[in-house]
């Protein structure tokens, strides 16, 4: 199995019905696809992770590449794993914008950055700990 973090920005900032018709295609096509994942949106960027059979996974990743939403996808880590990480989800999804403040307490020093490129380059495993952070506490 393979496991894929990366961030993106999007190219416009989307709508809250454009977040939910892109997440009711996302968990239609992993649950197909046997991949799982989760996805945090905020100030018009993506990260995510996804994980599951080395060639779905990929394959999952090119169609990201691809698609007209994102721009500037940025690979922070490619990771053989053994387990999944976040075996619930299809793909679990957080708009961080509209987080209250008091979820935001624990995340604080993680929430103020922007989710780009520039931000995780020098420590790529910073995003999987937040993303992993919020499968433990943002309910």
């Amino acid at each position: 199995m393979l496991s894929i973090v990366y961030v993106s920005s999007a190219t416009h900032l989307l709508e809250d019905g454009e977040l939910v018709e892109m997440l009711r295609t996302c968990v239609k096509n992993n649950t197909r696809d046997q991949i799982t994942g989760l996805l945090l949106y905020k100030g018009g960027n993506f990260m995510q992770a996804i994980e599951g059979p080395d060639d779905a996974v990929r394959a999952l990743f090119e169609r990201i590449l691809q698609d007209p939403r994102h721009t500037a996808v940025y690979k922070l880590r490619e990771t053989p794993i053994q387990q999944r990480e976040f075996s619930k989800w299809s793909m679990a999804f957080r708009n961080v914008d509209r987080l209250p403040p008091e979820a935001l307490a624990g995340f604080s020093l993680f929430l103020n950055d922007e989710f780009t490129a520039d931000v995780f380059r020098q420590d790529p495993g910073r995003a999987h700990k937040l993303l992993l952070m919020f499968r433990e506490n943002v309910r």
